[in-house]
């Protein structure tokens, strides 16, 4: 079965295993900053709020991607990843080396 993902059509197992694979390192204001396991650089957060996802450089709070969020929601998480990026960093550097 597929469904839909930000990026492409994926299978429902891949989807389970995109999700699981990101843990969670702040909720803040109905956000969820998470990272991913097995990701690639730039170091970036992945953020969630209701059905949208955003994608963040943690180093410069640059948006690197959007998918059905609003643009106050989006300037808000890059409000949030300045905020935390030394928090952010240090999580993504205990979860990549």
């Amino acid at each position: 079965m597929l469904i839909s993902h930000p990026n492409e059509l994926i299978d429902v197992t891949q989807a389970l295993d995109y999700y699981q694979d990101m843990p969670t390192l702040l909720r803040q204001n109905g956000f969820e900053f998470r990272v991913m396991t097995n990701d690639h650089e730039p170091a970036h957060i992945h953020v969630f709020l209701r059905d949208g996802e955003a994608k963040i450089n943690i180093l410069t709070a640059e948006v690197i991607g959007v998918w059905n969020m609003r643009p106050g929601d989006v300037r808000r998480a890059e409000e949030i990843v300045r905020e935390n990026r030394e928090a952010f960093l240090a999580g993504w550097r205990q979860i990549h080396g």
